[in-house]
């Protein structure tokens, strides 16, 4: 196992504490941007505020503006990053590489699509980026296993020895996968892991009941973290490697935390694990201010998913990355540290970041939409059309009540006109008594429609010119684009366009690389040095078998999306006038 750093209390206490105040003036730097994520959420949702002006049931309807233009950049930058076969290539750094890359190329592609099955989370990655502008991703190695009862059958005369032998040699896969993933050396017998055994004496076969622990899933794993569970300093670039901290907060339960201990992962007492104990919860705690987020993440979905019934209560801890001195030789180096967020004196694990990631980065990736600078915060969609959503719903609204006030007339008249001075409903088809006609005053407020349907042309012109999403964009010509009424037309404006959505693909591909660097990085270190993979790829393609071995070193990553890739028209015509090139090459 990673070989845990041992600390006095003193330090201990003086560590947990400074990574809980850390946490608390991180959430205070971003408390207004913790405060905003509610709301774009609710302007991609279209959840609108309760309002009962200019008249109690007057129109409140939101226009799905940023909904439509969300919906529309997700599917394109979704078909950049995961269309192309393979998804990444690398290139070859000698002539002698080319076989070794394209096995590379062939075992990521498979990796990506079969064994991690990276899309769902990618497809969220993507989703929520554009929306709160940034999401943080993580990676890493994940072993799943369960208990199974065998029964083993053995000849009469067979001697205990070797029936012994053979019932750990089963368990041989287990311990060796568990060995690999948390480290240390395998001893002669499974160190920490106890068999139980279960004979039953036949006529003939001596009958042998076991239960052992096996591998489900031996593989990497890549989580999404909800951006208010994952803090840096206010100041921190793009790239996580170079944030002076990352503070990642989660919740385990009481048993989960007991068997990270008894797999030697955590550190604990008797007395530090009866404490942590009574920490356990159902849910967040008052005094967090990145609650209300995941309160409207519920409304929205239907559920109540912070505090409910049916959730066991848990237990939060916060992971610490960052630098610290721990062999007292005058440099810093990177570690990882685990607390109980409400509990900081007790440390459950200390340990230098190359004992459990021997590729050495944080395994954290951020993801971005549109930078504001040189800090990791970044702005999403609904931000960058606050304002023109916001007179959509105005002007459809204003219209709306304008048609409805237009069709119910209203007026004034003198009590002695022969009203009854009670409230009258108006309705057509009726006629109303009075003794003076001349006394009634009907009024009808102008009502000309053609100024709103005027500024909602100018708004959709600005956001198009914001977010490059336009007619064209949703498969469709307008019928104000005069240009591209003609098949000239429509071709400029869709290679225009094109180069605004490469940007949006090259920053989603910076990302992606990243992630795909920590995942490759961790076949490199877990996976079992015999596996060996056969993939056989589509019909006719020659099969390929690829083991640690094959994927060992660096080489360059290249990413073949864009925004051709995204529009299989304009893809359809940039391959014919390429092979109409060659054709005619003058």
């Amino acid at each position: 196992m990673a070989k845990l750093i041992e600390l006095d209390q003193e330090t201990k206490t003086k560590i947990g504490n400074d990574i809980v105040d850390t946490w608390h003036l991180d959430n205070t730097d971003r408390e207004q941007w913790l405060a905003d994520l509610a709301k774009w959420l609710d302007a991609y949702q279209g959840r609108h505020v309760e309002k009962d002006i200019p008249f109690k049931g007057a129109s409140n309807i939101h226009v799905p503006v940023t909904a439509t233009v969300v919906e529309t950049i997700h599917p394109r930058i979704m078909a950049a990053l995961a269309r192309p076969k393979p998804i990444v290539g690398f290139r070859p750094q000698e002539e002698s590489d080319y076989g070794l890359a394209r096995a590379r190329e062939t075992f990521l592609d498979w990796s990506l699509r079969e064994e991690i099955n990276i899309f769902p989370s990618l497809d969220r990655t993507v989703l929520n980026t554009l929306v709160y502008g940034i999401q943080f991703v993580k990676a890493n190695w994940e072993l799943r296993i369960r208990k199974v009862r065998d029964k083993h059958e053995f000849p009469l005369d067979t001697p205990p020895e070797q029936m012994i032998e053979a019932l750990l040699g089963e368990e041989g896969k287990f311990a060796e996968a568990l060995a690999r993933v948390v480290g240390g050396k395998l001893e002669a017998t499974i160190k920490g892991h106890k068999v139980s055994f279960e004979v039953e004496k036949g006529s003939r076969y001596i009958s042998v009941y076991t239960e052992r622990d096996e591998v489900v899933y031996d593989a990497p794993v890549v989580t999404l973290i909800p951006a208010e569970d994952l803090s840096v300093n206010s100041d921190a670039p793009f790239d996580l490697q170079q944030a002076d901290h990352i503070y990642h907060r989660y919740w385990m339960t009481y048993d989960q935390i007991k068997r990270e201990v008894k797999k030697g992962i955590f550190s604990a007492t008797k007395e530090e694990l009866e404490k942590i104990k009574a920490l356990e919860q159902p849910d967040s705690s008052l005094d967090d201010n990145t609650s209300d987020i995941k309160y409207i993440k519920d409304q929205v979905a239907g559920v109540n998913a912070v505090s409910k019934q049916s959730k066991p209560n848990k237990i939060e801890l916060i992971d610490g990355y960052f630098k610290h001195d721990v062999d007292d030789d005058g440099y810093d180096e990177e570690v990882i540290v685990t607390i109980p967020k409400n509990a900081p004196s007790v440390i459950l694990r200390a340990v230098r970041l190359e004992e459990v990631f021997r590729h050495g980065y944080r395994p954290f990736v951020c993801f971005y939409f549109n930078p504001t600078g040189d800090s990791i915060y970044a702005i999403g969609i609904p931000q960058i059309l606050e304002g023109p959503q916001a007179e959509f719903n105005i002007i459809h609204n204003q219209r709306t009540d304008a048609g409805f006030i237009a069709n119910t007339p209203f007026g004034v008249y003198v009590p002695a006109a022969g009203f009854n001075p009670e409230k009258m409903p108006i309705e057509p088809g009726y006629m109303y008594p009075v003794d003076d006609v001349n006394a009634v005053k009907w009024y009808a407020p102008p009502h000309n429609p053609a100024w709103a349907f005027q500024e909602e042309g100018l708004l959709w012109t600005i956001v198009e010119r914001r977010t490059k999403v336009n007619d064209l964009s949703i498969g469709r010509v307008g019928e104000s684009q005069g240009a591209a009424r003609t098949a000239s037309g429509v071709n400029v404006l869709a290679s225009q366009q094109a180069t605004g959505f490469d940007i949006y693909i090259r920053r989603f591909q910076e990302s992606f690389k990243l992630l795909i660097q920590q995942i490759l990085a961790l076949y490199q270190q877990y996976m079992p040095p015999g596996k060996k993979v056969r993939i056989l790829g589509a019909k006719g393609d020659p099969v390929t078998t690829v083991s640690r071995d094959d994927i060992r070193g660096n080489m360059d990553m290249e990413f073949t999306g864009n925004a051709l890739s995204t529009d299989r028209q304009i893809e359809r015509e940039a391959m014919t006038f390429l092979a109409q090139s060659v054709l005619a090459p003058a």
